[in-house]
């Protein structure tokens, strides 16, 4: 079912021929523009005394013929037109994986934009010294989070934030212990990634007051391998750190 149908052919003179003379003195390319839902074409077309056998009739024609497209209309007070267009293309493209694409699709972009407008209005904080610092700043800025602040110790923080993530080069339980009192502090969301004797881990992600944390984990290793589980290996896995800092964002 059309939406917000727009003409795919901007000149009146190629249709012409297939629809109602009487609305050959309207201009289809504005009220068909992509902007204007169904309802109101149909609301627009009643006041200027069109029956509604005749506003049947034009969608018909158009329809069959192919004019029409369903132009989704997205409104926001946050992004761009340029920022909306191209997070829709990205939206529309993952959404071909889902098996209901036609049925999902106009909820798929609503609820798409809106996370990309938390997004775009969002604050991280990066604490660590792992070579994944810079790649997640990179990425983050072009997902389009609003400001990133990267630090060395949760001392030197300055700024509250939406999230913090913790990517030390080597692991420390002192370190992640003092972090973590610091997030359950300020009630900031905390994301690790560790290098620990493991390979690479993200997560728990942890939210204040919402979630158990990663002293949870702790506590737990040490009652299964005792106190020395956290013994640190160099590049763990041989980890893909730009693969990885996609994985963090995702996350």
């Amino acid at each position: 079912m059309l939406k917000f149908p727009k003409l795919l052919v901007t000149e009146l003179g190629i249709i012409k021929d297939i629809i109602d003379k009487d609305f050959l003195k309207e201009d289809l390319s504005h009220i068909f523009n992509g902007k204007h839902s169904v309802e109101d074409i149909y609301a627009d077309f009643l006041s200027k005394d069109y029956t509604f056998e005749k506003v049947n009739r034009l969608f018909n024609v158009l329809i069959e013929h192919k004019i029409l497209e369903d132009r989704l209309n997205l409104e926001s007070t946050i992004l761009s037109d340029d920022e909306k267009d191209n997070y829709s293309t990205q939206i529309e493209t993952f959404s071909l994986f889902n098996q209901k694409v036609e049925e999902s699709k106009y909820a798929n972009l609503l609820s798409g934009l809106y996370c990309q407008e938390k997004v775009s209005q969002s604050s991280l904080i990066l604490l660590g010294d792992s070579i994944l610092i810079e790649d997640i700043f990179n990425k983050g800025k072009n997902a389009g989070l609003k400001t990133i602040h990267i630090y060395n110790n949760p001392d030197a923080i300055k700024y509250n934030a939406d999230l913090l993530i913790f990517a030390p080069k080597n692991y420390n339980e002192n370190e992640l212990l003092n972090t973590l009192k610091y997030c359950k502090k300020n009630g900031l969301p905390f994301l690790p990634i560790l290098n620990t004797s493991y390979g690479v881990e993200i997560g728990p992600f942890y939210v204040p007051n919402d979630a158990s944390c990663y002293l949870c984990l702790i506590n737990r290793k040490k009652s299964v391998l005792g106190e020395n589980y956290d013994n640190p290996i160099s590049n763990a896995l041989n980890f893909n750190f730009s693969v990885g800092s996609d994985v963090v964002l995702l996350e």
